[in-house]
């Protein structure tokens, strides 16, 4: 996840992303072609239907918009309240 975080903010940030994977505990999914994050095209047929696709598409930002929030803020110590202090 990590790997897939940092090559968005890479794009995103006009960077040019190295084609050479880096070494992480997932890296044998990646087989055969471990070395590079480009995948070369396929001539296979694409079996998935757009009617197949906007169904899972539809499930996923469901499940996404059912997730609870969290704070994206940093935590830091509360300053001490001079109210208070009279």
């Amino acid at each position: 996840m990590l790997l897939v975080v940092g090559v968005m903010r890479q794009v995103l940030l006009g960077i040019e992303v190295d084609d050479k994977m880096p070494q992480h505990e997932y890296y044998e999914y990646f087989g055969p072609d471990y070395y590079t994050l480009h995948v070369a095209p396929s001539y296979m047929e694409n079996k998935n239907s757009c009617p197949l696709l906007d169904d899972i598409r539809a499930k996923l930002l469901d499940y996404l918009s059912k997730l609870q929030h969290a704070l994206s803020i940093q935590f830091q110590k509360k300053p001490p309240d001079t109210a208070s202090r009279g």
